[in-house]
């Protein structure tokens, strides 16, 4: 084994040793990876920045690679602002970050974070993003909240939420004298993937922005959906899937699958605009 590995495994070890130190419950305020953060020591992702250890760390640094100062960015299904901050980092004050959000206990701590890190480029939504104005129900995780549960019960309970298309949202935004400049989602709705994108169809068309768009065959499975699904509808709105820690294209869809349709662990993907 070479240090190097040696060094990892060791890493590893010393950031699970310090979860297993932590309490089970309650809040704690820290300050990681340059943010401040109020934690819910009752959710994994939460326990897993308290111990030290990045959220998704190849999607940050697909992200830090991919976006630039006075970009705009959307991130859909913010929770409680992981994403929404690195965003705001690295679109700076001259870009915009759009946070849309309907669970009200994610919320809540979305607007927190927002104002504990002085984030004044984000728009924080209180509304979910589907394929038709409406409402909907939405239940509770330990992690995050869903239109489409994989469990026999939310342990947190449900909410009645609003729903909106993004195409609808931006006409108003725009309207409204919001920026018409869009260069990059972050997508994470648990399933609900195909009906967001089903609503945001001709703001994906006009602006092209790059995706990156988590596929969860178990979430997506039990929206009534699969995969290949997904993948049949960003392929059909002009994108190229992509590997998410390499960016470049997937050599086949067999590969796609195997890496983010399977049912033991969601993946994140690139869906870059091709080329016209």
């Amino acid at each position: 084994m070479t240090p190097r590995r040696i060094a990892v495994r060791a890493r590893a070890h010393w950031r699970r040793w310090r979860q297993r130190r932590l309490p089970r419950g309650g809040e704690l305020e820290v300050r990681r990876f340059g943010f401040r953060f109020r934690l819910d020591l009752s959710s994994y992702v939460d326990r897993q920045l308290a111990a030290g250890e990045p959220w998704e760390p190849h999607a940050v640094r697909l992200l830090e690679r991919e976006v630039r100062p006075g970009m705009v960015a959307v991130d859909v299904g913010a929770n409680f602002g992981y994403f929404t901050l690195h965003l705001s980092r690295l679109v700076g004050p001259e870009g915009r970050v759009i946070a849309f959000e309907p669970s009200r206990r994610f919320a809540e701590r979305l607007a927190w974070h927002i104002e504990a890190n002085g984030a004044a480029n984000v728009v924080m939504e209180r509304v979910a993003l589907s394929d038709r104005d409406g409402e909907a129900e939405l239940l509770q995780g330990e992690a995050s909240a869903t239109m489409h549960w994989t469990g026999a019960k939310a342990p947190g309970g449900r909410e009645r939420v609003r729903t909106t298309t993004l195409d609808g949202w931006w006409r108003r935004w725009t309207s409204g004298g919001g920026e018409d400049r869009l260069d990059v989602i972050k997508v994470d709705i648990d399933g609900h993937e195909p009906r967001f994108l089903a609503g945001a169809a001709e703001t994906l068309r006009r602006h092209r922005p790059l995706l990156l768009i988590e596929f969860s065959q178990d979430n997506l499975f039990a929206a009534g959906s699969t995969a290949w699904d997904l993948a049949d509808a960003l392929e059909d709105l002009g994108y190229t899937l992509c590997d998410e820690r390499t960016g470049r294209p997937f050599p086949s869809r067999r590969a796609l699958l195997l890496e983010a349709g399977n049912f033991t662990h969601s993946a994140n993907v690139l869906a870059r605009p091709a080329r016209p």
